[in-house]
């Protein structure tokens, strides 16, 4: 995947990879050379400029999901890896015109047993990264934050969970949501801060996008014309998809670390988003993660007895 897309990673609270569109088709652009429309599968196989595939899936009730494929994985909304289960439960869906049966459990993302988050680091400077966000996340003294424990390992055991840090070898990092079982990437761009990797971290632990709430509508408004499509291409729209399972507990955060600012994939001099209560644009939330980023991850991952 053209990794310079990838120029941004943020997000919140649980979701699945199905993108309810406020649109309902994907508009043909230069960038994109159809190649393959299968009406009765309700799947259209598109090729990019970069020679990626743009699968575009047409569901029951007018939604559309975009996922864009490379030689590496499948990516939905830029920083999210989808798997292949549900890459094949969406196509399955479309195929069927039934709602697809995603990897969660109960609505939610699959989440890690226990709490427990073993990892491995591919090099120094990926390990001393992650030591910074995990320290935070889960502080080796005082007041924990949740009932999460991040352990470090040096020979994972066949079939075993665990998260794999990994350079992602260009400008953009990208992460799966929730555990997906086995070995599990999590790649990581050389600018990365402290934040953004909590924020791939948040979506490896189930979290999603808090501006693809359901009831976003209540709280932000979203200006479609101003998503800067000639540079980044037609599916950068799928970053501002509703994901109907994406349950937005409590009132919109607008201070958590899963939220784009208004300014990221906007054309120049534009916003991508602004408060409905006020008019202003959303800023970056770089530099913290919020009470309620906490607050959450906390529900999802009470204290358990058995963690090591």
């Amino acid at each position: 995947m053209n990794k310079q897309k990838l120029n941004i990673v943020r997000s919140s609270a649980m979701a699945s990879i199905i993108a309810l569109s406020i649109m309902t088709s994907c508009q043909k652009e230069d960038s994109i050379e159809a190649e393959t429309i299968d009406a009765a599968k309700n799947h259209i196989i598109s090729k990019t400029n970069d020679g990626e595939t743009l699968h575009t899936f047409k569901l029951p009730g007018g939604k559309i999901a975009n996922i864009l494929e490379d030689k590496e994985a499948r990516y939905l909304e830029d920083d999210i890896i989808v798997s292949k289960a549900d890459f094949n439960a969406v196509k399955i869906g479309a195929q069927n015109q039934t709602e697809p049966r995603l990897t969660r459990k109960g609505g939610y993302t699959r989440l890690w047993p226990g709490g427990v988050i073993y990892y491995t680091t591919a090099t120094l400077a990926i390990h001393n990264a992650v030591q910074q966000a995990i320290a935070e996340m889960d502080p080796p003294t005082g007041i924990k934050h949740a009932g999460i424990k991040f352990v470090q390992i040096s020979n994972p055991q066949p079939g075993q969970n665990y998260i794999a840090f990994v350079p992602s070898g260009g400008y953009g990092s990208f992460s799966h949501i929730g555990m997906q079982g086995g070995r599990q990437e999590l790649a990581i761009a050389s600018h990365l801060n402290k934040y953004i990797l909590i924020h791939e971290i948040l979506h490896a632990l189930g979290f999603a996008h808090e501006h693809t709430r359901p009831d976003r509508g209540n709280y932000i408004n979203i200006l479609w014309n101003n998503v800067d499509v000639n540079q980044y291409g037609q599916d950068i729209l799928s970053n501002w998809y509703i994901h109907p399972n994406n349950i937005g507990k409590g009132e919109f955060d607008y201070n958590s670390v899963m939220l784009y600012g208004s300014y990221d994939f906007a054309k120049p001099y534009t916003v991508t988003m602004t408060r409905k209560d006020n008019g202003q644009p959303l800023v970056n939330n770089w530099d913290h993660w919020s009470v309620y980023d906490r607050k959450y991850l906390r529900e999802y991952y009470p204290k358990y007895p058995n963690q090591p």
